[in-house]
């Protein structure tokens, strides 16, 4: 028996759900309905598993695959005014990193542990909200879902408070559509020192849930197209 692996499943008109694979060509081919082709869109060693002559075949359109925006450095002062004014206006949330300090913590800690990313749908930034909350984790995801306010000398942290180093934004409605995916598909890892394909971390699990977990429906704008998310009414797609 070929050992199984723990893949996400995304499949057209449906949510994506996790399964379990064994780690064999033919399964594979089974699950996309043909021969496989491998697509390494993502920054690690993530992989897209599609069928191979989808677009060709016909295969209804599944998900779009973009190219991710930019990170603009502001300052906090402005990153907050910018997540505000896209909750009010009802825009894509916005997504926020700040980097603290090194001698804001007892320990040394890397950059990237030192990064706390947490987009614009918190109490923090939303209009008329009984609360101010603004939960964030570590760019590592070693520390997840903290109320960094808390800890924030530029909140409620105090003097002895976490300081700020530099802020980023990113505003998601500037990323750029490379790509669409005709067909059934599913997400594993290739590492690069190992021949066969392995189960997605839990890091990449979360990750890649919330980028496919729901169905898209394509429209053309002018010269682009467009795709709008969108959860099925039949109990049924919602897997």
């Amino acid at each position: 028996m070929n050992e199984k692996i723990k893949i996400l499943l995304v499949e057209p008109n449906k949510v994506a759900r996790f399964i379990e694979m064994e780690d064999d060509l033919k399964a594979m081919q089974h699950i996309v309905g043909g021969y496989i082709a491998e697509y390494f869109p993502f920054d690690d060693d993530a992989v897209i598993v599609c069928n191979d002559e989808g677009k060709l075949d016909g295969l209804p359109l599944n998900r779009a695959i973009y190219r991710d925006a930019p990170l603009e450095e502001v300052s906090y002062f402005e990153l907050k005014n910018r997540m505000r004014d896209c909750e009010k206006e009802g825009r894509r949330h916005l997504v926020g990193h700040v980097v603290f300090t090194k001698d804001s913590f007892e320990k040394e800690y890397t950059e990237e542990e030192r990064t706390y990313v947490f987009s614009s749908a918190y109490k923090a930034f939303m209009p008329n909200m009984g609360g101010y909350s603004i939960y964030a984790s570590s760019l590592d995801g070693s520390d997840r879902n903290v109320r960094i306010e808390q800890y924030m000398k530029d909140e409620y942290g105090g003097e002895d408070g976490w300081k700020i180093e530099k802020c980023f934004v990113k505003d998601e409605e500037k990323r750029e559509m490379i790509e669409i995916i005709s067909g059934t598909f599913f997400i594993c890892r290739a590492p690069i020192d190992s021949e066969n394909f392995t189960s997605l971390t839990e890091k990449q699990q979360e990750k890649y849930m919330e980028m496919f977990k729901y169905p898209e429906r394509f429209f053309r704008d002018g010269d682009k197209i467009v795709a709008v998310p969108f959860k099925p009414k039949e109990r049924n797609l919602e897997r």
